[in-house]
């Protein structure tokens, strides 16, 4: 892959690339019945979701940026040379501050385009990111995922779909490899763009299958966050500020790659 960042640039000229001003962003302050909201709900039903906020940022000029990067056939983790991706999980720190206390940025990270005038999907498989290793015994998170659409996602372009907590009978639970639930407990997550979509690790989820009824891609980004108290669950943990250099980026976007081969075939 190319590891020139005027390349980068010219592909998406009003992106940034570790341009210090541009990163120096305020983070998003979150009410605190907001904060108490997603808690509750984290424990009770093992994920949460929000409206859009005043990101401050070009949310379509990032969804149309993935879309570039896939015409010119480079997968879509390669987004994330760009500082406004990184900057979205930046601003959203007094939630996972709320969530897991003193906490590192793990790196876990990708971005989706599913073109539904291909009937691609998601990460289809109901699969638990990390299981109940990620959770303690009262279900408070030891991990957290943050999933963030760019482009409105409904159940015709492969909006996400879970199994909330409480209605998982194998939810951190030793034989939680058991995919063993009512049909009618799957909750369908269709959100506009800009929205705020997060689980525990633990969390039963996938990705659907889109159509060619969509009228607009799915464009989406995620990341991993862990306690920083707890044993890592990866190597290479940062603070949540800190953007890495662009020679850094491409690194760790290859990892990405690697580690997600599975999912790509």
């Amino acid at each position: 892959m190319n590891n020139n960042i005027s390349f980068y640039k010219e592909i998406n000229p009003s992106l940034h690339i570790c341009d210090s001003n541009f990163l120096n962003q305020e983070i998003y302050d979150f009410d605190n019945s907001i904060l108490d909201f997603i808690t509750s709900q984290s424990i009770k039903e093992g994920y949460f979701q929000l409206d859009p906020i005043d990101w401050k940022l070009p949310i379509s000029d990032m969804a149309n940026a993935i879309i570039r990067l896939k015409e010119q056939k480079i997968l879509t983790a390669y987004a994330f040379v760009y500082d406004e991706y990184w900057l979205m999980f930046y601003k959203l720190h007094k939630i996972l501050l709320r969530l897991l206390g003193n906490y590192k940025r793990i790196p876990g990270f990708w971005a989706w385009h599913i073109d539904p005038s291909k009937e691609e999907s998601g990460w289809g498989t109901p699969h638990r990111d990390k299981g109940c290793v990620s959770l303690f015994e009262d279900g408070t998170p030891k991990t957290y995922s943050i999933w963030l659409p760019l482009t409105d996602t409904t159940p015709l372009n492969g909006c996400l779909y879970i199994v909330p907590a409480d209605r998982d009978p194998y939810y951190n639970k030793p034989n939680e490899g058991i995919l063993d639930f009512k049909y009618s407990d799957i909750r369908a997550l269709p959100a506009v763009a800009g929205s705020i979509l997060g689980w525990t690790d633990a969390t039963l989820h996938w990705g659907s299958h889109s159509s060619k009824l969509a009228t607009s891609p799915r464009i989406s980004i995620a990341m991993e966050f862990q306690k920083s108290d707890v044993k890592p669950f990866s190597y290479g943990l940062t603070d949540y500020n800190y953007f890495y250099n662009f020679d850094e980026r491409l690194k760790v976007i290859w990892q990405q790659i690697s580690k997600y081969r599975y999912w790509l075939n």
